[in-house]
Parts: C-alpha cells; structure tokens; sequence
C-alpha cells in the first residue's frame, strides 16, 4: 500500500457476505473473489469511502501485515482503484436491474420414446415470447435428421437459443453435427450423452459472436433424476443480468417451463406437479398462480443458502426436498457456507 493513496473497491464490483468465506462479483468483467469473511469490514470500508494506509494505525503488525496483502490481492485481480478524488472515480456503476419482457424465458424438453407437438409448441412458446429452449433425449428417438426437422420447425420463432442433449448412435458424426451449426444459427451447443469418449469442441465462426460447443459424454443420461447436483464447477459467472434475477427469483425456476417425457405440462421435469399434457393451454398453465408460486423462492430466502457467497450465481434447485417451496437448502447441494468446503462427490 502506498503512503498517500486511498483505495476504493471498484464500483462494479458487488460485496457478496457469506459466513466463512465472502466475496467480490465483478458484474462487468464476469469473475468472482472469494475471501475469508474477517476481511469483510476492510473490503466494506473500501467499498464505501475508501481504505488508507492510516486507516490502519493502532493495528497489530501481523494483523495489518494480513490487511495489506489483501489490499494487494484485490489490486492484482483489479477490484481497487487508487484515487484521492472520491468524487470523481474513473468507472461507472453497473445495474444489476432485472425485468424483462418474456413470461418465460427458458424451456426444457424431455423425450423418451414420446414427442410433443412440436408445431403447437413453438406456437405457445412464440406467445410467452420464450428465448431459450434446451431438447433433453434419453433414448434414439431423436436422430439428427429429427433434430433438423425441430430446429427448422423453430426457425425464426423467439426461441434464439437451443440447446441439444442426444445419444450417440451410428448416424451421428462430427462432419453431420457441424452441419447442424452451420445450418442452423440458434444452435448453441449439442452433447452427445452414452458415447465412446468424453470430448469438447469448440465451434467459432465470424458471423456469429456467441460461444458453440460440441460435447461427447460416455455417461448415459438416463432420466430428469440425474439433475439437480449443485457443485463448484456448476457456479455461473456473475452478470448483472444473472445477479439481478437472482436476488429477485428462484434462480432455477423463475420464468421457465418444461413438458416431461410423459407429455406433462410442469415447472421443472425433476418436480412430482404437473399440470396436464394439452399443450394448447402451455400459455395458460405459466401465467397460473399455482404455477409461478415456486418462481419466488429466491436465495436469500433459504436456511443456509441466504448466508453462502455464491447465492447470487448458483441457480440451485428446488427438487428432491418434500416441497419445491421449503425453504431448505438443495437437496443435492454439496457446499457448507459455515466451513466455506465442498463435500466429496455425490450421485447423480
């Protein structure tokens, strides 16, 4: 720490406060810093009006020693600024407002050997003004020949992003699935589940800005019920658009819908509610009282989630407890905010 400067946290950065551990949200750079939760009342301090080297008099040796190297971690992740002129700082804020205009914004799909209506589908979903749509098979029924004639079916709708997960059969090659992107620009990204290696690519192309990958996975997915772990690599990278949902909805469940493998209408494929199988009356189910009752648990609602550092970028989820409603942490939740640790690995 230099003599004369004031340190101030970076105005786009947000202070998450967890028990054993809190951190800092970069909503514009889209990183996440944990830290031990001591070091709350410095990072507040810098948050608020700035911190100084004397700030720090009157304190022990080893623990402004501890202090500083915080102050310096937090300078090499470029968290802090130095400025004398508070007034004035050199960033701006960054909203983390949340309301959009879509009903529903994402839709999961299950297929097992039954089909939905895929025509009055696109129709329902046109009218919820759904963005996102992610097709979940579990058996052959989708080929890639299938999986064209859906995304044709989708094209120019409001579904911008579709997400395939599909099993490895002897029709499905890298060149036919490359195909698929190229044909089909709302593609995002296509696993292949039950395969013979476990594999990533990523697909980049000019013309489009957005991220695609291709994913080969041996492990089979054989139904919903292997949803709904919660572990460290399943954090997202926090947004403004991501902590404003957040701190406001269920993270999960807010504004989506799904139609089972069975043809039922529901909130989520791995909850026991369903709400009938006429998909004529999609629009009408999502805007039910009963429906978006789950969309409000939010986070900082929940017995222990309300005091984890990743609660605004954990999406959680409200499956396997006795009632989608409880205010008990996930059920397949493998973080302990207390001892700030990841438990060993659970079964899906």
């Amino acid at each position: 720490m230099k003599k004369n400067a004031i340190y101030k946290i970076v105005p786009s950065c947000e202070l998450v406060i967890g028990i054993a551990f809190s951190a800092l949200y970069d909503l514009d750079r889209f990183r996440l810093v944990r830290f031990e939760s001591a070091f709350v009342p410095i990072a507040e301090e810098m948050k608020n009006g700035g911190l100084s080297l004397k700030d720090l008099e009157g304190l022990k040796p080893i623990i402004r020693e501890k202090v500083e190297e915080f102050v310096d971690r937090l300078l090499i992740e470029d968290m802090l600024y130095v400025d004398n002129d508070l007034h004035n700082p050199p960033f701006k804020t960054v909203s983390d407002a949340w309301d959009p205009p879509n009903e529903i914004i994402n839709c999961i799909i299950d297929v097992a050997e039954k089909v939905p209506d895929w025509d009055e589908l696109v129709s329902q979903l046109e009218e919820l003004k759904c963005e996102a749509l992610q097709i979940r098979c579990y058996s052959n029924r989708i080929d890639l020949d299938a999986a064209a004639s859906i995304l044709r079916t989708f094209h120019g709708s409001s579904v911008s992003h579709v997400e395939l997960i599909l099993k490895s059969s002897n029709d499905i090659d890298e060149g036919r699935l490359r195909k698929l992107f190229d044909d089909f620009p709302a593609l995002v990204s296509v696993m292949i589940h039950s395969s013979d290696r476990n594999a990533q690519l990523e697909l980049t192309s000019d013309d489009l800005p957005i991220q695609r990958v291709l994913i080969w996975q041996k492990k089979p997915l054989l139904s919903e019920k292997q949803c709904g772990v919660v572990n460290e690599n399943m954090m997202d990278r926090p947004s403004p658009k991501l902590c404003g949902e957040k701190k406001n909805f269920q993270g999960c469940l807010n504004r989506k819908v799904s139609i089972r493998s069975d043809g039922q209408m529901c909130n989520c494929p791995s909850l026991k509610k369903n709400y009938g199988t006429n998909l004529s009356q999609l629009a009408d189910v999502v805007r039910s009282k009963s429906f978006q009752e789950v969309w409000h648990i939010k986070n900082d609602m929940l017995d222990v989630c309300k005091n984890c550092e990743f609660r605004y970028v954990c999406t959680g989820c409200r499956a396997y407890l006795e009632s989608p409603t409880s205010l008990k942490k996930p059920a397949k939740c493998r973080y302990d905010p207390t001892s700030g640790t990841w438990e060993e690995a659970l079964r899906s």
